[in-house]
């Protein structure tokens, strides 16, 4: 798979620990990351590389071996096609704050790469972080957004609360 320097890159720098957890061996040719194993560990991997080409750090990039959890793309344009600097912004937040809330308000990891919105996490924790992310673009309050994700995380507290 065709990959950009900086993946590819972090990829050659933590390649040990990568064919390891994911049990592939993988080769890296200029641009190129070629991955060698079984069909089932490929696919992961393949998931894998993509995650550490949307801006994750290695170790959230690893949360998909979990067949558990998934990645969601959200192109920025398919919401809205104007202002994307600003919409930027806004989704980034000052000192990244804004990333950094919705990501542990939704129990997801997000990150932000070019004009698209990735996030990682378990399906029903993912949907909160989409809603709160599509939101954002739409042009909401961050505080509204915050104040919707903070009422999603109590729920979800209340959930585990009454399971124990």
């Amino acid at each position: 798979m065709i990959l950009d320097k900086t993946a590819i890159r972090k990829i050659a720098k933590n390649r040990k620990k990568l064919e390891s957890k994911l049990n592939l061996k993988i080769i890296i040719k200029g641009e190129e990351a070629e991955l060698s194993g079984n069909e089932v560990d490929i696919f992961v991997g393949e998931r894998v590389l993509n995650a550490i080409e949307k801006n994750f750090p290695i170790d959230s990039a690893l949360l998909l071996i979990n067949e558990n959890y998934f990645i969601e793309e959200i192109p920025i344009k398919s919401i809205r096609a104007k202002n994307l600097s600003v919409i930027r912004s806004r989704l980034i937040g000052t000192r990244g704050k804004t990333l950094k809330l919705i990501s542990e308000l939704s129990d997801c990891k997000v990150a932000l790469y070019e004009n698209i919105i990735s996030i990682i996490g378990e399906a029903d924790k993912m949907k909160i972080a989409v809603n709160a992310v599509k939101s954002l673009i739409k042009g909401s309050r961050q505080t509204n957004v915050y104040s919707y994700l903070e009422k999603h995380k109590k729920i979800d507290e209340q959930d585990l609360e009454l399971k124990e």
